[in-house]
Order: structure tokens, then sequence, then C-alpha cells
């Protein structure tokens, strides 16, 4: 099963993280110094005044792809075409920066999930995170009722676009962590997120 690691914010270097076997790093835009061979810098939100700038300073970096926080698929393509003048802009081969979408991080982007399909090439994955969504709903457990609803209409929804889904962080103890992946594998996701390189490891094990 392959391993999203998460780098935490404020990170300007993460050797660990690069040689933890993890198939793919998510890493602040601001923060990131060290390349990785699949690589996603984290942009702000669409709305937020520094997104423009983050994009810029992102795509000049040449990552694998971006990381963003989406409602619908109508973003992604918003997202794809500033990246497309910035691909320009650099001598990049159009297409060639991903988009990775945490797609369910508000009760209005649930509603969102089925436009994924066919809304961009560079569309690499969907993200089931229950985090902020939990916030949002006032919810005190993440388990069963509308978290395990948002969950399958994640992976149903990166079926129908084609693309790769990563089941959301584990946050309990570690011990349980691989039978949680064995759990996602079985559901049909493609990957699960990691919070720590102890994570990754286990997960990258799993498939074992």
């Amino acid at each position: 099963m392959r391993a999203l690691l998460i780098v935490p914010p404020g990170r300007a270097a993460f050797a660990e993280e690069l040689t933890s076997g993890a198939d793919a790093l998510v890493a602040d835009a601001a923060d990131a110094s060290v390349d990785g061979p699949t690589l996603y810098l984290r942009l702000p939100p669409l709305d937020d005044p520094r997104f423009f700038e983050a994009l810029k300073a992102a795509a000049a970096r040449r990552p694998h792809g971006v990381a963003l926080a989406t409602t619908c698929g109508a973003d992604v393509q918003r997202l794809g075409a500033r990246l497309a003048v910035e691909e320009a802009a650099l001598g990049l081969e159009e297409g060639a920066l991903r988009v990775l979408a945490f797609a369910t991080e508000s009760p209005q982007a649930i509603f969102g999930l089925a436009s994924y399909r066919g809304a961009s090439a560079r569309l690499a994955g969907l993200v089931w995170s229950a985090s902020p969504l939990d916030a949002a709903l006032g919810a005190t457990s993440t388990r069963g009722g509308p978290f395990r609803l948002a969950r399958d209409m994640t992976l149903l929804a990166a079926k129908a676009a084609g693309v790769l889904a990563f089941d959301a962080a584990f946050t309990g103890d570690e011990r349980d962590l691989r039978e949680e992946a064995q759990a996602a594998r079985a559901d049909g996701f493609d990957g699960k997120v990691a919070l720590s390189v102890g994570q990754a490891r286990v997960i990258r094990g799993e498939a074992r």
C-alpha cells in the first residue's frame, strides 16, 4: 500500500522523511527546501490572498505537483489553468505539475465529489481527510455516521475519476495502524496518509 507522508508545517528540511520509504511527500510550499522524488507542495486555499504568490513559488521548485484543499472539480480546473501559465513561463511541458486534492475538508466539499470525474488530466488523487470536517460538524468522533459516508464517497469518486484514493491518517494507537491499513486496502484504497516516518514505514510494510 502507498504511503502519503505529510511533513509537519515549519520543517525547512526533512531528510528523515526522504528516506522513510514513503511513496510521496506533502509539504508546505513555504517550508520545503529539499527536493524529493514525488513531492507535492501544499498551497493555501484558492481564495487566500497568498495563493498566487505561493503557487508561483511552488511551481518554480518544479515539484511533482501541488496539494490543495478543494470543494469540487472546478477548483482543480481553476488551479490547472494557473499551473499552465506557470509551466509556460518555466519552459515545462503542459501538464507536468499534478494536483493532489484533499477533497473532504468541509460539508460543502462532500457534495462536490462526483465533479472530479473528467475535471482535469492533472488530477493525481483524492485524499479522504476527517479534519477539519469534524470541527465543521461539531463531531466528537470520526467513526461511523457521516464520516463513514464521506470516506466511502471519496473512494468511489476517485475510482470514477480514474485516480488514486488515499485513506485518512490514523490517529489511534500506532500498534493498530497495520490493521487499519489492511482494512483500507481491502476496501479498495490505493494508499493511506501517514503523519510520521514510523507510520509511513508501517503502511509500506503492510503491503509486503
